[in-house]
């Protein structure tokens, strides 16, 4: 009688545990999160810079940090600059330096929020400030990777830096295609991103902001901390930020306002464009979170680009790493 006396009093303690963590969930599923602090940074391994505004952007040097040949690595959602720890024995086998910040509102990179405490999101001003942030490493050139969301960062960074002839080969690793443009194949004659994605009931949701963040703190951002390794860097993406997260369809559904079509191209004399780097864009045959139509876009867009595809799903680099590095090491490989 005392064990199964034992055993109901635990069935209770757990419901009301459970009941208790829903409740401050829902409370706290507008609050912003507390700001992170320099320490816990250094303590994971990162570096800390301070943004214009203030706000702490973290950020990981992976491989050679001696070397002059630099690889930015931009990363996608639910995940941080440490990801690209994968590329570590890489990038010291191939006196490679791999610079990767933490987007906001993933790891401990703080998010921005609007004059009415909504967290805001927008490329130009990510891609402004990280060419100020790359400018203070006096990087001499450099080739970017943009893994998944990070694929827009990255064509946003290698658009608008200030001297673009140090932006050398650029790689957007199963990224997500712009919004808006015609597309007679698609519903309602515009071209989303996230059609046929996984991941479209969340671009639908963007329309009622409340409802989206109420369920993202109840059920989703609770499921990927179930379902990933505690010293994972999908867990560490959200151990101190919602925001990231949050903000995920305001990226993919931004415009985007830089000249991306020419990325792989420079003005020359008559102002005639020129081939000046290769733009490989990777693409997955099964990637259920990015479908390939939207690799598919960007090759036909984007001028001297090559598109790439392999066999396998979104997460196919992470799951096996030498794929990635073995696509990432063309960047160093191929003449503009």
């Amino acid at each position: 009688m005392g064990i199964l006396r034992a055993l109901k009093y635990a069935g209770l303690v757990s419901v009301a545990s459970g009941c208790a963590i829903v409740a401050y969930n829902a409370a706290t599923a507008f609050t912003p999160s507390p700001r992170t602090s320099e320490e816990s940074i250094l303590k994971d391994g990162g570096k800390v810079y301070r943004l214009p505004d203030g706000r702490i952007m973290e950020y990981f040097i992976h491989g050679n940090p001696a070397s002059h040949c630099t690889l930015v690595a931009i990363h996608g959602a639910n995940t941080t600059g440490k990801l690209f720890d994968l590329l570590n024995q890489w990038g010291i086998d191939n006196s490679v330096r791999i610079i990767a910040p933490s987007l906001p509102g993933f790891g401990k990179s703080e998010p921005k929020y609007n004059s009415d405490g909504v967290p805001s999101y927008d490329l130009g001003d990510w891609a402004q400030y990280t060419s100020t942030f790359l400018q203070s490493l006096q990087i001499d050139n450099f080739h970017v990777l943009g893994t998944s969301l990070g694929g827009p960062h990255a064509a946003a960074l290698a658009s608008v830096f200030p001297d673009r002839a140090k932006v050398q080969n650029v790689m957007l690793y199963v990224p997500l295609a712009p919004y808006g443009d015609q597309d007679a194949t698609q519903p309602g004659g515009v071209y989303d991103p996230l059609h046929n994605s996984m991941l479209k009931s969340f671009g639908d949701m963007r329309g009622s902001p409340r409802k989206k963040r109420t369920i993202e703190r109840l059920f989703f951002l609770p499921m990927l901390r179930a379902l990933s390794p505690n010293n994972g860097d999908v867990a560490r993406s959200i151990a101190s930020y919602w925001e990231g997260a949050f903000t995920c369809t305001t990226v993919i559904y931004q415009p985007w306002l830089f000249p991306w079509k020419t990325l792989g191209t420079e003005t020359v004399a008559s102002n005639k464009q020129a081939p000046c780097r290769k733009v490989f864009i990777v693409s997955g045959t099964k990637d259920a979170v990015a479908p390939p139509h939207n690799q598919k876009k960007l090759s036909q867009d984007i001028t001297n680009s090559i598109l790439i595809t392999y066999e396998g799903a979104h997460e196919h680099s992470v799951v096996h790493p030498q794929s990635m590095i073995d696509h990432v090491s063309l960047l160093f490989k191929t003449a503009a």
